[in-house]
């Protein structure tokens, strides 16, 4: 072995034992961070939140006219005429029955004479009185004519030609001449549970089944909502939310018994 080989041979074997170091450690710190961010590595939790589609909101009730009024004199006397019976169709403003009037008529023709009188050697003062009194017998006068006060249907005539009426007294059904109901929308307030408020809106659509017919399906909508909601006695909270069919079915007549659904 000649002096220039072992020379080469001794520089060449530190070369390789400090690389094969180098080497080692490189590899062993790269398998311990390997293990390390496998350790450190947590599964993450994702909340899903499943959306899922609401039933409807079930409603019950009695279905009633948006419109009606119970017609009644204002004044005392007898009935001299019935102008309308039960089915015929009245318009706001119409006459539908008339008191016996010749006292009304003869109190304003009264004052008539007292004005005329005044004219020729009376007062401005006592002429604009006569004109206050000439007015309040001319209202008694109008007040023996019960006209509608709305446009509808007549249900009920509860008098008869020749009957004596008292006058008109609030809360008083017995007053009442004659019913008229508008039939052209109908409507009812249902109880929705507090826990559906947050999916009523106006305008909603509803669907109503009545007993009477139970093939025939009406449609309507949600016509209000209240601002407040009402306590029952069972402690439960509801809001009296109004429903609304425009030009229901002839079948369907006010009070009818439904079910349905928002």
């Amino acid at each position: 072995m000649t002096r220039r080989f072992k020379i080469v041979l001794f520089l060449i074997i530190p070369v390789l034992i400090i690389t094969s170091g180098v080497i080692l450690y490189l590899l062993a710190g790269r398998t311990a961070e390997t293990e390390v961010s496998a350790e450190d590595v947590q599964p993450s939790i994702v909340e899903v939140e499943v959306l899922t589609k609401r039933d409807g909101i079930e409603i019950s009730g009695n279905i009633e006219p948006v419109a009606s009024a119970d017609l009644a004199f204002p004044i005392a006397g007898y009935i001299e005429k019935i102008l309308v019976s039960a089915g015929d169709k009245v318009s706001s403003g119409e006459t539908v029955a008339i008191l016996e009037d010749s006292q009304q008529r003869f109190n304003l023709a009264e004052v008539d004479v007292e004005i005329d009188t005044e004219l020729v050697s009376g007062t401005q003062r006592n002429l604009e009185l006569l004109d206050l009194k000439r007015q309040m017998k001319a209202t008694e006068l109008e007040d023996t004519r019960l006209k509608s006060t709305i446009s509808g249907v007549v249900t009920e005539v509860y008098a008869d030609t020749g009957d004596f009426v008292t006058a008109q007294q609030a809360g008083s059904a017995s007053d009442v001449i004659v019913r008229v109901i508008d039939r052209s929308s109908m409507m009812a307030l249902v109880e929705v549970d507090e826990l559906d408020a947050p999916y009523l809106s106006p305008g909603q659509r509803v669907e109503f089944q009545f007993d009477a017919y139970p093939d025939l399906s009406v449609s309507g909508k949600v016509s209000m909502i209240p601002m407040e909601a009402r306590v029952t006695s069972q402690g439960i909270a509801v809001l009296d939310t109004e429903v609304v069919i425009e030009n229901p079915p002839s079948e369907i007549l006010p009070f009818f018994t439904f079910s349905g659904e928002i």
